[in-house]
């Protein structure tokens, strides 16, 4: 498997770097992880759109969807140039709630080119010969996390949450855990939407994960920092960065 960032920032975009947006590839498999600010851009960089299999979004906050309608308008186009196969789909597996939102998604421009599935904690889906399982996140909307495996490669994206003691469970192992460091140590409280950057490293430690990629960067923290904070606990952290991509 092999990631590749396509935006890294939230809950707005940072300079030079958009929102939540990964590309995921296996094999001749290109599945989107997230699709914010800024990534409809940065796709392009690496695949073609009849290239694209599918779109996961973990939850509705607009820094995780909010370029899925450029996605769909690029398909429209890139449809009515015959640019697509005949019988193009891309398959998108999201959350219903909030159910204006979902509705929005699903009236999107050309959306005979997409197939909705919605998708709660403990489903399981198979994309070609990747593995998903999506686990339970603690967010203010519905959000879910999720492990990939591709045969013995297992990477866990932690999605939006706070702390919970599952989440070592969920991550146990990993060849990486993508996770969501959206503040630094001294702005996290109990009642946060998102983890701190020390306890990104306390679960990839727990986890016994053999790498820590950080993402979810708030743009108003200072990044050394954030990387510091993770390093106390785990060694093998790295901050990620737009463009850059790593293999599972």
């Amino acid at each position: 498997m092999k990631l590749t960032i396509l935006g890294n920032c939230g809950p707005y975009p940072g300079k030079g770097a958009g929102t939540s947006g990964y590309l995921l590839q296996s094999a001749d498999t290109n599945v989107l992880l997230e699709y914010g600010s800024g990534t409809v851009a940065q796709l392009w960089n690496h695949i073609e759109p009849k290239d694209l299999k599918a779109v996961i979004l973990t939850h509705m906050h607009w820094d995780h969807v909010s370029d899925f309608m450029m996605l769909a308008t690029t398909l429209q186009f890139a449809k009515m140039k015959g640019q697509l196969p005949e019988n193009f789909c891309v398959y998108v597996y999201m959350q219903k709630e909030p159910a204006a939102m979902a509705e929005l998604l699903e009236n999107c421009p050309a959306k005979e080119l997409f197939d909705f599935h919605y998708v709660k904690a403990w489903d399981n889906i198979i994309i070609d010969k990747l593995q998903i399982l999506f686990t339970p996140a603690r967010h203010p909307l519905p959000c879910v996390g999720m492990g990939v495996r591709e045969y013995e490669r297992f990477l866990y994206y932690t999605g939006d949450t706070n702390v919970m003691e599952e989440l070592t469970l969920y991550a146990k192992d990993a060849d990486a855990i993508l996770a969501d460091c959206g503040l630094p140590n001294e702005a996290w409280n109990e009642n946060a939407p998102h983890l701190s950057a020390g306890q990104c490293g306390k679960l990839a430690r727990d986890a016994g994960a053999k790498r820590l990629w950080l993402s979810h960067l708030p743009p108003y923290a200072d990044q050394k920092q954030l990387l510091a904070q993770a390093e106390e606990y785990f060694e093998f952290t790295m901050l990620t960065k737009v463009g850059d991509s790593y293999l599972i």
